[in-house]
């Protein structure tokens, strides 16, 4: 039982001090938001910081070409089971 309680402990004092490390560090390098953090780290890592609304339209064109290739193949699929059947 004094492992168990042991362990807990020890769990709890990691995570604070890795919760205190992580709020140390965006306070050093002044981050006070989400969005703050996503910019420096896109400008760190050099992607152009593009509008939502472009990489939505983008997704969102991707994911219909990528559904019609799906339905073509479950189209073809079953055609081919009904030729199958039908032999």
């Amino acid at each position: 039982m004094e492992a168990l309680e042991a362990l807990n402990l020890a769990t709890l004092h990691v995570a604070s001090a890795g919760m205190m490390l992580v709020g140390g560090g965006l306070w050093v390098f002044d981050i006070g938001s989400m969005a703050e953090l996503r910019g420096r780290f896109r400008a760190a890592i050099g992607v152009e910081d593009r509008e939502d609304k472009g990489a939505d339209e983008e997704m969102e064109e991707w994911l219909a070409t990528v559904l019609k290739r799906k339905e073509g193949k479950e189209k073809r699929r079953s055609k081919d089971g009904e030729e199958e059947e039908g032999r």
